[in-house]
């Protein structure tokens, strides 16, 4: 690809990418993303914020297909790498 720009930070063998939805980039990031991240072999994890749904999709290498969980609150495990994320409070509900 083109060559990446000074600030950019190149993550070798990712595990968990992580994106925020915006309006006019949601369906390239919930299509075409999801099939170009999960063609790299170490990604397991695939997250996807939306602000404006307040929830979190999460996208998980299953061993056969890609499992799907929408969630807005308790705790979602990421293993691996073995990260639990705490999901209460995340769209600033107290």
């Amino acid at each position: 690809g083109p060559p990446l720009p000074d600030e950019a930070l190149e993550v070798h063998d990712p595990v968990i990418v992580v994106e925020v939805l915006s309006p006019s980039t949601s369906r390239h990031d919930t299509g075409t993303k999801l099939a170009g991240y999960f063609s790299v072999a170490t990604v397991q994890h695939y997250l996807i914020v939306d602000p404006v749904r307040s929830v979190l999709i999460h996208h998980r290498r299953g061993t056969e297909h890609i499992e799907t969980r929408i969630a807005s609150e308790g705790t979602l495990l990421l293993d691996p790498p073995g990260i639990e994320l705490l999901l209460d409070g995340l769209f600033g509900e107290a």
